[in-house]
């Protein structure tokens, strides 16, 4: 894994950052510095997804599809902490149903390359 790159990718590394740090409350790692249970996991989802949308819309260009559906995320843990019943499968519908709705706002601005890669780095 080259760790240079880590920007490349700011999604992937946003995802991880929220992996690890669920991980580690479920795990009980942090209930040494008071988080720990349901609704400190969901705070930390809802926060470390809302940082991540704030740098994605500045960072990433041509496309608001990662912020937009990192604000879903921080507002459906948002109302999980506030005792609001969430279904994972109403989540996965509205974000599946943004993305549609934004890959065809967005197919208009955007051209496919001359000679496609899967290379995460030009």
């Amino acid at each position: 894994m080259n760790l240079k790159n880590i920007w490349a990718e700011p999604v992937a590394f946003w995802a991880a950052v929220q992996t690890v740090v669920v991980a580690a409350i479920s795990f009980g790692w942090l209930s040494d510095i008071g988080l720990e249970g349901k609704d400190d996991t969901a705070l930390a989802v809802g926060v470390i997804s809302a940082l991540a949308a704030v740098h994605l819309a500045l960072f990433t260009h041509r496309t608001l599809l990662a912020p937009l559906v990192q604000v879903i995320q921080a507002f459906a843990s948002f109302l999980v902490i506030y005792g609001v019943h969430v279904d994972p499968e109403a989540i996965a519908g509205i974000v599946a149903g943004i993305t549609a709705v934004a890959a065809a706002w967005h197919r208009n601005s955007v051209t496919p390359l001359e000679k496609g890669s899967f290379a995460l780095v030009a």
